[in-house]
Formats: structure tokens, C-alpha cells, sequence
């Protein structure tokens, strides 16, 4: 169930992605900012390989965010891989904004198998 919010200073638009219809779309829509980067973050209980990781979240210049919940669409078999989320990950065509990105590359590593590109 994609559901979405509006209205505050710092998004324009707030979505939650949890089906891998969603996904789909919603790395459709993030491929667009190819030109302008998107920012990166994950969060998770003791986020690293030996953690988990339970929310990605990414966010466009034009002040669009996305919550993907990893925990409901599983780390490895239905969030990264056939949806294009790990291809968008991988590519270093679109630039990633991450801070002190350590334990999220990590994380995605061992246990998405999705090794980040493009980390500005």
C-alpha cells in the first residue's frame, strides 16, 4: 500500500513503499533525477551486516521522499532484486548523497547483495 503525505517544510511529498509493484514504479520515478542525484539513507537496529536494515530512504531535489520498507518487502529476494532497486543502487550514472554512509554500504552489502556506486 503506497501511501503518501504532503505539506512541510523540508518534502514535498512523502511516500511508504512496501510491494514490489511499488517498487517498480517508484525506481521508475527516481531514475528521472539521473541529472540531479539522489540522497540515500538507511535505517535499521544495529545497522550493519550483523544488524538489520529496515527502512530505505531516499529523497529527490524536488523534495520528494520515499520510504521503503525492507522489513515487509524482505532484505534480498523481493526489495533489490527484479524490481531495478538494486540496479538504481549499483549505477554510478545517478549520484547517491549519503552521510558517513559506512554502516549503510555494510549493511547493503551483506545482506541485500547490493554494492554502492556513485557515493558522493
Amino acid at each position: 500500500m503506497m501511501a503518501s503525505s504532503s505539506g512541510s517544510q523540508f518534502y514535498k511529498t512523502l511516500e511508504w513503499v512496501d510491494t514490489p509493484s511499488e517498487v517498480e514504479e517508484t525506481v521508475t520515478k527516481l531514475w528521472r533525477q539521473e541529472k540531479n542525484g539522489i540522497a540515500v539513507d538507511c535505517e535499521g537496529h544495529n545497522l550493519g551486516r550483523d544488524g538489520t536494515l529496515d527502512i530505505l530512504t531516499i529523497a529527490t531535489m524536488n523534495r520528494k521522499v520515499f520510504l521503503f520498507d525492507v522489513t515487509k518487502l524482505g532484505a534480498t529476494a523481493t526489495a533489490f532484486n527484479g524490481t531495478g532497486l538494486k540496479d538504481l543502487l549499483e549505477s554510478d550514472r545517478i549520484t547517491k548523497l549519503m552521510f558517513d554512509c559506512r554502516n549503510d554500504s555494510d549493511a547493503l552489502v551483506h545482506l541485500c547483495n547490493v554494492m554502492l556506486a556513485g557515493v558522493l
